[in-house]
């Protein structure tokens, strides 16, 4: 009787000269050899007679590697072909022109190494995650001998990149927010369900700690709203909602607060006294802060809010008051057509002739008008019908519609 074992390719030293084997699945032989600086080839059977200075490659002569290090890679790279290669503890996925971190968790892994493609880390037993800093059990543990069930209580355990200490039935745990960001973050640990999911209301995001202490100087009255002082701060709520993906509550009732001050105060002004007429990016910045906090993300903030201010209904109302505003004095003003699309928000503001008595369809304009913005819909409109005009023939109308999403 034959048997056939079969082992891995590393395990028969294919390689020379002191050379690493590495488990490569997608190379032809399943397998590379790490050759160092002084050999080269499939095996690392060959000597290189020429070296070229850390950072440096080729022969005869050397040339820079051109490695970008701010992306993870060595500063030194292959002395043969100028391939660069990840720093050490760093691994490349496919189609990525970056490297990142293995960040291992010790207590869980046997090393800080990870495979150099997919960034799996080597698990202690029992242990999973890419990183190997879970267990399969929600009530088990990672220790130094795998995966241990904690019987009196929620274990050490790592969700939305926080760790969570080991906790007793019934209580809760109060950490800092994710790194990054401040406040704190709460998680209760229940007796028949565990862990619940964190509450990460009360974190505030980097972005919006410094858009805070501009709203917080204007709420008492430190510095003064005017259109200069609106501008700022649109221009600021806009860059701050496009540059945080993912919203906490505090975030939200900053944000909140914010538009509602600029919303009002626009609300009363007149004529060229309308920050619009002075920056002709005011309504874009100002709709899409508003979209970014009206929008089905954030609903589940809103619900978990107390209602102290008008909420989202509030906002919604402010807007559409201001919007109204706009409409009023487009003719003192000279204010050009309004058609603004946002991913929660569309905001047609217009001034039509009835000549005809038939119905309208908004907005009317084709892509030149949104800057920057992808073409307009084709096939969604809001159709006015006769009756929603002046009826007189050549009086004009301000019309003013906003569309929110559901």
């Amino acid at each position: 009787m034959v048997m056939t074992v079969c082992v891995f390719s590393c395990q028969l030293n294919p390689c020379e000269n002191d050379a690493k084997c590495h488990r490569k699945p997608s190379s032809s032989h399943g397998y590379i050899c790490d050759c160092g600086d002084n050999h080269y080839g499939q095996y690392c059977q060959h000597r290189i007679d020429h070296q070229c200075p850390r950072g440096w490659w080729g022969s005869p002569a050397c040339g820079p590697c051109h490695c970008n290090t701010s992306k993870g890679f060595d500063p030194d790279c292959n002395k043969t072909s100028g391939h660069c290669h990840c720093k050490e503890f760093h691994y490349h996925l496919r189609g990525s022109d970056s490297c990142l971190p293995c960040d291992c968790y010790p207590v869980g892994s046997f090393s800080r190494s990870c495979d150099p493609e997919s960034g799996q880390c080597q698990c202690r037993a029992g242990v999973i995650g890419r990183q190997c800093n879970m267990c399969d059990n929600p009530f088990a543990e990672v220790t130094q001998k795998g995966c241990e069930v904690i019987y009196d209580g929620c274990p050490k355990t790592i969700t939305l990149g926080i760790w969570w200490p080991r906790t007793k039935f019934n209580l809760p745990a109060a950490v800092s927010c994710p790194k990054g960001s401040v406040g704190a973050a709460i998680r209760h640990c229940d007796v028949e369900r565990g862990w619940l999911e964190p509450d990460l209301y009360n974190c505030t995001s980097p972005p919006f700690v410094e858009l805070n202490a501009a709203l917080e100087s204007v709420e008492r009255n430190e510095t003064e709203l005017s259109t200069i002082m609106e501008k700022k701060l649109a221009h600021q709520l806009r860059d701050v909602t496009e540059a945080t993906p993912r919203l906490y509550g505090n975030d939200l009732q900053i944000a909140e607060r914010l538009l509602s001050r600029l919303l009002t105060f626009e609300s009363l002004q007149t004529g060229f006294g309308l920050t619009a007429t002075q920056d002709a990016h005011f309504n874009e910045n100002v709709l899409q802060g508003c979209s970014a906090v009206l929008g089905p993300g954030s609903a589940s903030l809103w619900r978990a809010q107390i209602q102290a201010q008008g909420g989202a209904g509030g906002l919604a109302d402010l807007l559409e008051q201001y919007a109204q505003t706009l409409a009023q004095n487009m003719k003192l003003t000279y204010l050009n057509p309004v058609a603004l699309v946002t991913p929660n928000i569309v905001m047609n503001l217009d001034r039509v002739e009835n000549h005809t008595h038939v119905r309208r369809r908004f907005p009317r304009y084709h892509s030149p008008l949104f800057r920057g913005q992808a073409l307009w819909d084709p096939h969604t409109h809001v159709v006015l019908p006769p009756a929603a005009l002046v009826p007189q023939r050549h009086q004009r109308k301000e019309n003013t519609h906003i569309h929110h999403s559901h």
